[in-house]
């Protein structure tokens, strides 16, 4: 019976996430983002709800983005170099 709600969820989790996917470059992320989703899925003693799985994906994504480098950041690098 476990390996059948298991199963559900796994295929929920795919099901919203895929309908969601914006980054269709971005592959890599997406089976990233799958995995990440399904083991926080698995491994809550929770619901899971389309609501659980946004808040799972936006988590993946942010922890994602933590080390990313913005513009502003850029232009701050840039006036720096400059002799």
């Amino acid at each position: 019976m476990s390996n059948d709600v298991n199963t559900q969820i796994k295929e929920r989790v795919v099901d919203v996430i895929k309908d969601e996917w914006v980054l269709f470059e971005r592959k890599d992320l997406l089976d990233d983002c799958l995995d990440f989703v399904i083991e926080e899925a698995l491994t809550t003693p929770t619901a899971i709800n389309d609501m659980f799985i946004y808040k799972s994906m936006i988590k993946f994504l942010s922890n994602q983005s933590s080390d990313t480098i913005s513009s502003k950041d850029i232009d701050e690098m840039a006036k720096g170099s400059v002799c």
